[in-house]
């Protein structure tokens, strides 16, 4: 990922915000100030418009975050260790130190975001109730209806069963129950999530040119995010899986070519380069390494 700000620490995870989240935080504030809230509640001041804004657009960040740490701390209560959230321009990422080990685990992890994001919807929903039932139509309940009903669109969204969104990581979850194959069962959720992304893809070809440029825009750059990381999570299991139980010892090589520093380069590529077909060779001076060539 691109360079990132190191916010807090909680719960003994780093919590670091990416430099393109700027530019989501500034498009979202700029369409609810602009295009939502004047529609939904028209007659406020510009300023209060910017301001519930702002303001929504960091608690649906807020709520990304939630999202984020509901995933991380049920992995490291199955034991694996958390290094970092990172929020940047299409959400937010958690990164773990080790793989999971077993499909209990990754179904365990998955569903605990959208059951995050719906205790938000929940507890936003109730608390715009309350405040228009004691308040009345006010930028408060707005705000709060707007982040309750984002919570809802990201669970539905998420449970979509196409890897790497957590309805994918569900299926690949079962997948790897039923064959105890990972490699099967991510190449499975990795193509269904390939084609949900060429799905959005499509649709945001049709918004664009049906008039809808920014949602277009959008849908577009989501859905090639979206097939980057489903087919990016396939190679990444395949390498690991490759890799695995394989020892150093099994690919080194045993007869090691030295050579001696007071050498000429001539020499040098001419007798061993050219001679041995390797790559670099270790420096030998009475008996001990001085360096790599």
């Amino acid at each position: 990922m691109l360079r990132r700000i190191g916010l807090f620490r909680l719960f003994g995870i780093q919590v670091s915000l990416n430099y393109t989240w700027f530019i989501i935080f500034a498009l979202i504030t700029w369409t609810l100030a602009v295009r939502y809230f004047p529609s939904t509640y028209p007659g406020l001041s510009p300023w209060v418009y910017w301001l519930v804004g702002a303001v929504a657009a960091l608690l649906l960040f807020v709520s990304v975050l939630f999202h984020e740490f509901s995933h991380s701390l049920v992995a490291r209560r199955s034991g694996l260790p958390i290094k970092e959230i990172t929020l940047f321009i299409f959400g937010g990422v958690a990164q773990m130190g080790e793989d999971v080990k077993d499909p209990r685990t990754e179904l365990k992890m998955a569903v605990a975001g959208p059951a995050a994001s719906v205790l938000l919807a929940v507890l936003f929903g109730a608390s715009a109730a309350f405040f228009y039932i004691t308040v009345g139509r006010s930028p408060l309940v707005a705000v709060l209806t707007y982040v309750a009903t984002l919570n809802l669109i990201l669970t539905f969204f998420n449970l979509v069963p196409g890897f790497p969104l957590d309805g994918g990581r569900v299926l690949r979850a079962l997948l790897w129950m039923r064959t105890n194959d990972i490699r099967q069962a991510t190449r499975i959720a990795s193509a269904v999530g390939q084609g949900f992304a060429i799905l959005l893809i499509l649709l945001g070809v049709v918004s664009f040119l049906s008039g809808q440029l920014v949602s277009g825009v959008w849908l577009v750059l989501i859905g090639l995010f979206l097939k980057q990381a489903a087919e990016l999570g396939y190679r990444q299991v395949m390498v690991r899986r490759s890799l695995m139980g394989i020892k150093v010892r099994e690919l080194m090589t045993a007869e090691v070519v030295a050579v001696d520093p007071s050498l000429t380069l001539e020499r040098l590529a001419h007798d061993y380069f050219l001679g041995y077909r390797y790559s670099s060779f270790p420096v030998l001076q009475e008996g001990e390494v001085v360096g790599m060539v």
